[in-house]
């Protein structure tokens, strides 16, 4: 008897909780649970991190749905509004970087690569145009291959690449490994190269999985496999968090943490120019500021990891001959001016603010103003 009431018991359970998963599913579906996005295979022979083609996706964040944004993914697997022409058509310029220029946190018409489309299209007749090279997560490492893919792809003609604080230490892989982006490995001569350290592809139970909207919702806007502690601080700050962009962590400021990272710098400029196929005066590089520093007024001065690095990686491209748009000062000024930050409550990317500096740093630089001469005497011919 005792046993059939265990039974019986456990199969109460497992139905409770099944009726529960089911309803959940089905409340769900009437929510903006984020589809996330859908990544091509990424292989020895096929290298460049894209996206599904030709899809659409709802994309959201947080477990109440603070940000909620649609997306295109276009032909050419990057998120952007519009199709990408082959090579030989009008020439581009290349925006390249990783969430940032994803831009997922907003509508592509507010991304600051949106607004140099925008004015491409309407101030210029389209004589040229802005295509967008990023995907979330990606490292200094990969800009390399997203530099090469466009300039191998289309009729690039300049480039601007967007520098994250990130972006240094994530390009080696025993600070954080990357299942589907180029990452710097020594060689057995002690030099780094670039390198894809597996072949990533799709599973069909990974697909299966996704069309579960209570799992995006677990996976995606609660974000259940970052640990419990990140969610019940998420939910009892309500919603709102205190991003680690910013956060000088403890093992940023050993030496050996800051040489590493100054190593992968050197050796991105190193690779850099037979990667990206153009000289140095036809890339522009667009540093993130340290933005709490910013509405602080302690930009000046200060010596953490983010700033030391986003001097030396500054420094040295400026050395190699690079034009630099270096944030801080736009971004200062405008936060005096208006008081508005540069980025959500509950996310670390810039709103719609940010980017429209970003991209008046952009359309105001030397690189791309030339760049716009030359192909409006092209058009002209």
């Amino acid at each position: 008897m005792k046993k059939k009431e265990i039974l019986f018991g456990f199969i109460a359970v497992c139905l409770s909780l099944f009726v529960c998963m089911a309803l959940a599913e089905i409340a769900l579906r009437f929510l903006p649970v984020s589809e996330g996005m859908r990544s091509q295979s990424v292989t020895f022979d096929q290298p460049v991190h894209k996206f599904q083609s030709d899809d659409r996706i709802r994309w959201s964040r947080d477990w109440n749905f603070s940000i909620i944004t649609d997306l295109r993914v276009n032909n050419a697997g990057f998120v952007n509004k519009y199709d990408y022409a082959p090579h030989g058509a009008a020439p581009v310029f290349a925006v390249i970087g990783d969430s940032f220029v994803e831009a997922a946190q907003v509508l592509y018409e507010e991304s600051f690569h949106g607004l140099l489309e925008r004015d491409a299209r309407d101030k210029y007749d389209g004589r040229f145009h802005v295509y967008s090279f990023g995907a979330g997560g990606a490292p200094l490492s990969q800009y390399l291959v997203f530099a090469k893919h466009a300039r191998e792809n289309y009729n690039v003609k300049a480039m601007a690449i967007v520098i994250i604080n990130n972006d240094y230490d994530e390009s080696l892989p025993k600070y954080r490994y990357q299942d589907t982006f180029h990452q710097f490995i020594k060689n057995d001569e002690g030099e780094y190269e670039l390198k894809l350290l597996r072949e990533y592809r799709s599973t069909w139970w990974k697909e299966l999985l996704r069309g579960s909207a209570l799992v995006r919702y677990l996976y995606f806007n609660v974000e259940m496999s970052r640990g419990w502690w990140k969610l019940k601080a998420r939910i009892s700050s309500g919603g709102r968090r205190k991003d680690d962009v910013f956060v000088d962590r403890t093992q940023r400021e050993s030496p050996q943490y800051m040489e590493a990272s100054k190593e992968a710098v050197d050796a991105f400029f190193r690779l850099l120019p037979a990667y990206a196929g153009l000289p140095p005066d036809k890339i522009l590089f667009v540093v993130d500021a340290v933005r709490p520093l910013v509405y602080e007024g302690k930009t000046v001065g200060d010596n953490g990891y983010i700033s030391q690095m986003n001097r030396y990686f500054m420094g040295r491209a400026i050395i190699e001959g690079y034009e630099v748009a270096d944030l801080t000062q736009p971004f200062t000024k405008r936060y005096a001016e208006t008081g508005k930050k540069f980025e959500w409550p509950t996310d670390g990317h810039w709103n719609g603010e940010g980017h429209k500096v970003a991209y008046e740093a952009v359309r105001d630089s030397l690189i791309y103003r030339d760049f716009i001469s030359s192909a409006k005497e092209e058009g002209g011919r």
